[in-house]
Formats: C-alpha cells, structure tokens, sequence
C-alpha cells in the first residue's frame, strides 16, 4: 500500500515533470515529431511520417497540449494532497494549532474546494471562516483568501507553480510524520531563507 506521503511525493514528480514539458514545448526544445501520436502506431507496425518542418499551428497546439498536462497535473496533485491531509489529520485545517501548518492546510482546502467544482475552470469557494491571509512563512507562500472568494484560480493568487511545489513539499513533510522531527524541521528554517 501507498503511504499518504509518497502519494504527495508521487503527485509532485508528475506535477514538476508537466511543468518541464510544459517549459520545454514553450522554448522550442521538443516539437510535435517528438510525442508519440494517437495514430503513429495501430499495432501492425504502420507508422506515420514525421514532417519535416513544423508549421505554426503544430507548435502551438504542442504547447496548448503541454499546457493541459500541466493543468491536469496540478489538479490531482490538489485533490491527491488534500486526501492524504485527510487521511492523517482528524481536526479542521482551522482548528489546527501550529500557524503554518493550518496555513498550509486551509491553502489545501480551499484549493481542492475550488477543483471540487470544475477542475476545467476552477472557481475559489472560500467559506467566510477561510478568508484570511494565509501565510506559510517556512516556504513563503502566501494566499490571500480575503481577496479571491469567486474569482476564477489563478496560480498567481499564491505566487505560481513554483510555490505549489513548496507547498506540496511541505505537506507531504506533515503527512509522512505529523508533530515529528522531519515536520518541525520546517519550523525551524527562516522564513526569509529560500526553500
């Protein structure tokens, strides 16, 4: 059985692979001819031809299917963490005594709220007791929830990708040993140090 840790570890490499591909497609480091095509083998053997230059409407539909993975990836790892939060801590995420783990914890939530309803165009739903700044000082991420109830998610309502990543880290720090030492290594750091 997958530990909910790993489970967060797993999401995350899915996550950073996406946004690798993703990048790499923008800057023209892989083309169409690279990605295997739902047609370039039926099983028999045929394959397609390659095109030797690639026009515009190629690269951009490469880039716009780069984006999706990026899109889908993001959304199980929302919906995979807030599970494993689930599954390892039994009081609300605002009842939750260490700061930034309840920061952590309500980004969570109210991040997976906003999936709930439609992982294609997320919308935030963040009850009024969830609308708060919510600041991770470890990692330095910040949402602010005051600020974004209706509004369509935007990764830049809490810093990028980048800072999901952290946050994803972090969690899964809680995950694999809640109150532990791994866990209040986080504590530790400095908040103004780079993760």
């Amino acid at each position: 059985m997958v530990s909910p840790a790993k489970k967060i570890k797993l999401v995350r490499e899915n996550l950073a692979l996406a946004m690798a591909l993703w990048k790499a497609a923008a800057n023209g480091h892989i083309g169409p001819n690279d990605l295997v095509d739902r047609n370039a083998d039926n099983g028999e053997g045929d394959q397609i031809s390659a095109p030797n230059s690639l026009d515009r409407a190629q690269e951009d539909k490469l880039t716009r299917s780069a984006g999706n993975q990026v899109r889908a990836s993001f959304a199980l790892a929302v919906t995979q963490t807030q599970q494993s939060l689930d599954s390892v801590f039994s009081v609300d995420p605002l009842d939750e005594e260490a700061p930034d783990l309840q920061a952590a914890r309500c980004a969570m939530y109210l991040l997976n709220a906003a999936m709930a309803t439609d992982m294609f165009s997320p919308v935030w739903d963040c009850p009024p007791r969830y609308r708060r700044l919510l600041e991770v000082r470890p990692i330095r991420f910040v949402l602010d929830a005051n600020e974004i109830q209706g509004r369509v998610l935007n990764w830049e309502h809490f810093g990028g990708l980048e800072k999901f990543l952290y946050l994803l880290d972090y969690c899964e720090s809680w995950v694999e040993q809640p109150g532990r030492s791994s866990a209040r290594a986080w504590a530790r750091r400095p908040a103004s140090g780079a993760p």
